[in-house]
């Protein structure tokens, strides 16, 4: 059986979800809680050396890097790869801007509801957090965006990145004639940036297509009604969870 470690509310980790659950793939999951920092654990750190979720074992084999693991999912199942070469290329590069859309997610999450659970340690306990981060880079715009929120310069430049996004499902539903990014076909394009969209949501960013991208619009309606989606969110995502998401992403980007 397939080994996930991921997080409840990780973006990654609800995308891999998702790819099981679509796939109707049985697999077994370890939570980890970021919070507590598991994912900088010694052990974890011998299968994922980058410190972060989801980390996919299959039969002792590891794989990281959430577009990598949605592909090799993907591969389970023919109805998630486009028959279509040109399709299937059209869906794995989705999957490529997952490093972009997620650095933009990252963003806005931690300006806002994100923050709040550091702003309640003392400096000394943020900063040993921000040690115990294996890549530099990222601790640095982790203290940034816990430090400024919405004021941090990285803000407008993910805003950028997720309008874009907005625009090119916009522009690729167009394109294929819908309701899926590749067409009359659900697949690994809609798995792969459905969490990205979700996350821009729950922070109260849906601005960013609903007065102006119908068809994207439709589309993520229609996706959140997917049995697979409930599964790969729930119980995880909550109702409370969502709220408080919102009403701080609301609150803090209301001059956005």
């Amino acid at each position: 059986m397939l080994t996930l470690y991921h997080a409840g509310n990780s973006v990654c980790s609800v995308k891999v979800r998702l790819a099981l659950e679509e796939a109707n793939q049985p697999w077994e999951g370890v939570e980890l809680n970021l919070g507590r920092g598991d994912q900088h654990a010694p052990d974890y750190l011998k299968l994922n050396r980058a410190g972060v979720v989801p980390t996919l074992i299959d039969d002792g084999r590891v794989l990281v890097e959430s577009s990598v693991i949605v592909d090799y999912v993907a591969g389970m199942s023919p109805d998630l790869v486009p028959a279509d070469p040109y399709r299937a290329a059209r869906a794995r590069n989705w999957g490529m801007r997952g490093l972009a859309l997620h650095a933009a997610a990252n963003t806005v999450s931690f300006a806002s509801y994100g923050r709040l659970p550091m702003l309640n340690k003392t400096e000394a306990e943020r900063e040993a957090v921000y040690a115990r981060m294996p890549d530099p880079e990222a601790a640095a715009k982790r203290r940034d965006l816990v430090d400024n929120g919405a004021a941090s310069l990285r803000v407008a430049g993910a805003l950028a990145v997720l309008r874009q996004m907005a625009r090119d499902i916009e522009a690729e539903l167009a394109e294929t004639g819908g309701p899926w990014l590749a067409g009359a076909q659900y697949s690994m394009a809609d798995i792969a940036v459905a969490a990205y969209v979700s996350r821009t949501d729950c922070v109260g960013l849906a601005g960013l297509w609903e007065d102006d991208c119908p068809a994207m619009t439709d589309w993520w309606a229609a996706l959140q009604e997917r049995p697979a989606w409930v599964r790969a969110t729930q119980p995880w995502v909550t109702p409370d969870m969502l709220k408080m998401m919102k009403d701080e992403g609301l609150r803090v980007f209301a001059d956005v």
